[in-house]
Formats: C-alpha cells, structure tokens, sequence
C-alpha cells in the first residue's frame, strides 16, 4: 500500500510539473517584453498627420543636454511663455497661442507659421517668424508629442534639446 501512494504522489507531481511548463512557456520572459516594448510603431504620414492636428499642444517638458550636462529649460522659462499653445493643422498651418498669460497686451494673441514632415516622416520642420528649425520626431501619440533637436556647438560640443508636449 505504501508503495502506491509513493507511485501516486510521484504521478502527481509529476503531472502538476508538466502543466507548470507549459504556462511557463506561453509567459513573456523580462527579455521578450522589453524588446516587443522597444519595437518601434510605423506610422505613415497619414497618421501622424492625423495625431498631430488633433487639438492643441502644451509643452511639458523642455531639457537640453551636453555631454554629461542635462539642464532643464522649461523651468527657466517665464510663466507667460510655460501656458502657450501649439495647434498644427491639416493643411500645413501653425497657429501658437499666448495662453492665459501675457507678458505684453499689445502681443497679438496668435502668431501663425507653417509646418510639414520630411517624405518619411521622421523630422518635423517648423517655421515661425522667418525662422525654419528641423526635429526628428521621437514619440507621436494622441497625447504626446516627442520632439528632438540637436544643436551644434561653437566649442565642438553638440547640445540635443528634447521637447515634450502633451494635451
């Protein structure tokens, strides 16, 4: 009888050992989950379009970084400047907004400009006020706008200024 119930028990183990194997097979491994998290979405233009005209951006987050240098922009800037608006629309028209702040009334409230992407929409190139700046565009969401902007130095160092936006 002891014999049986040592073949049973071993049987059973055995058993729930093989079923554990198998939902192990079909769990992620830390690996697998950072690298399907590290692909990269493809967006076509179309989308990206889509994403960016949709309402109005507010810039969140502005740091500019050189070297082992990281500086944060957005807390240097003035309030008046910290509640701007960015609205991109469809046909290729900028509008920046002053917000609720103005630091001088007689400023008009919006300033237009233009933008496009590059053919394959990687960079976004914006032109305000006769001034036309290029970035690559890091993250597109429906509620986030990563931009990137690298900057060459006098002194050989290169700056790259990256700039969050969020609705």
């Amino acid at each position: 009888m002891k014999k049986v119930t040592l073949f049973l028990s071993l049987a059973a183990t055995v058993l729930s050992m093989a079923s554990c194997e198998k939902e192990l097979d079909n769990v992620n491994t830390p690996d697998q989950a950072a690298t399907a998290a590290a692909a990269p979405v493809t967006q076509s233009v179309e989308e990206k379009t889509s994403l960016l005209t949709t309402g109005d951006w507010k810039l969140t987050s502005s740091v500019a970084t050189t070297g082992q240098l990281t500086t944060n922009l957005l807390v240097m800037e003035k309030a008046d400047k910290r509640d701007n608006l960015t609205q991109f629309r469809a046909e290729g028209k900028l509008f920046l907004d002053e917000g609720t702040l103005k630091r001088d009334a007689e400023v008009a409230q919006q300033s237009e400009g233009s933008w496009s992407f590059t053919e394959d929409g990687q960079s976004l190139s914006v032109t305000h006020t006769g001034t036309t700046t290029t970035y690559s565009i890091a993250e597109l969401t429906a509620s986030k706008l990563r931009l990137v902007q690298t900057v060459p130095g006098t002194d050989g160092k290169t700056t790259t200024v990256t700039s969050v936006y969020g609705r």
